[in-house]
């Protein structure tokens, strides 16, 4: 369901967003779905985490799939907000960093 969300978001921002000049209420708007949506998601892995971390193949989806959705919206975030936490920014830094190690 949370994906089915985050897709219908994604073709709304599109229509919204890309393809014309939002104004103020309209990003205000996009901001306040993509914090609900991020939210959610971090939701659904923390239940995941209680759950012991299984996910049943059947959903057709895996933990990294909801946690790549989460960085992806996280990404769209940043860039029409331009604003980052100290932690984000720490977590993107470790992870360029650790990666190429």
């Amino acid at each position: 369901m949370w994906f089915h969300k985050v897709a219908d978001f994604r073709q709304a921002e599109m229509h919204l967003l890309y393809k014309k000049n939002p104004d103020k209420e309209i990003r205000s708007q996009h901001r306040q779905i993509l914090e609900g949506l991020i939210r959610e998601g971090k939701e659904i892995v923390r239940r995941i985490h209680a759950g012991g971390g299984i996910i049943k193949p059947a959903n057709g989806f895996s933990l990294q799939d909801i946690l790549s959705s989460i960085e992806e919206l996280q990404n769209t975030q940043l860039q029409w907000n331009g604003s980052m936490s100290k932690n984000r920014k720490k977590e993107i830094l470790k992870d360029v960093f650790d990666a190429a190690q």
